[in-house]
């Protein structure tokens, strides 16, 4: 089957996600938000602080590893820490941490209209084998799924534009959109609405994420493919386009 866009695309509003499921939803406002997929985390450099640990991640190439938590402000600055070290590794997780909140910087995707005061970030560190000569050993990834109890989240006030203050799809073109690299490597699927505003020449620059049935992961993943997807015909026009998606790998 194709990876394209492998669902129905509705170009207006949806009927809201916490109509739609009986699941309490997650409302991402102030410091209830996770922006784990939704910019980049940069801890500097890692090495000097795990390298002493080195022998443990050695042993167990394959296995060791130390989970964080983070808590980043709006700014960036990372204001909390908390590690999930595997076992033997719990001095290694303090020593990371104490880095973190020292050196970490979370920048967000300049394109993505978030609006929060903390947020969770979550990451992965393990041993990696350099490649070449002077090469970092110890790497973070972000490449899994927080599930966020399978409930259903809403950004913000959940406020969609009325339909006359916003694009319609004759409005826009819109090219197939590859699934999520990510949610596709997780077998992530769920629905999706985003805001997309355009610039001067018709391009698309800024996405809002308003709802994700799932997690938000998906939607800041669906704000990335939509930002070269969608075109606006005749700008400049300031309306958001509202934009509704199921992710369905059947």
């Amino acid at each position: 089957m194709s990876r394209n866009l492998a669902a129905a695309l509705a170009l207006t509003a949806a009927t809201p996600l916490a109509a739609q499921q009986s699941r309490e939803p997650i409302i991402f406002a102030d410091d209830v938000f996770d922006v784990t997929g939704a910019g980049e985390l940069d801890l500097g450099d890692i090495d000097h602080v795990l390298v002493p640990y080195f022998r443990i991640f050695r042993a167990r190439p394959f296995s060791a590893k130390i989970e964080l938590d983070l808590t980043v402000d709006a700014a960036g600055g990372v204001v909390d820490c908390r590690a999930m070290p595997d076992e033997g590794l719990a001095e290694a997780g303090a020593a990371i941490c104490a880095h973190a909140m020292t050196a970490g910087r979370f920048r967000a995707y300049p394109h993505l209209a978030l609006n929060y005061a903390r947020a969770n970030f979550h990451t992965t560190i393990k041993l990696s084998f350099a490649a070449a000569e002077g090469a970092p050993m110890f790497a973070f990834s972000t490449s899994s799924f927080p599930w966020l109890d399978d409930r259903p989240i809403i950004f913000g006030d959940d406020s969609i534009p009325p339909e006359t203050q916003r694009l319609k799809a004759e409005d826009v073109v819109i090219t197939p959109m590859q699934y999520p690299r990510r949610a596709l490597q997780n077998e992530v699927t769920g629905q999706v609405v985003i805001a997309l505003t355009f610039d001067a020449e018709g391009k698309a620059a800024s996405c809002r994420p308003l709802r994700s049935s799932f997690t938000a992961r998906l939607a800041y993943e669906t704000c990335e493919e939509a930002m070269s997807a969608v075109r606006l015909k005749q700008p400049p026009d300031d309306r958001p386009y509202v934009l509704s998606i199921y992710w369905s790998l059947n």
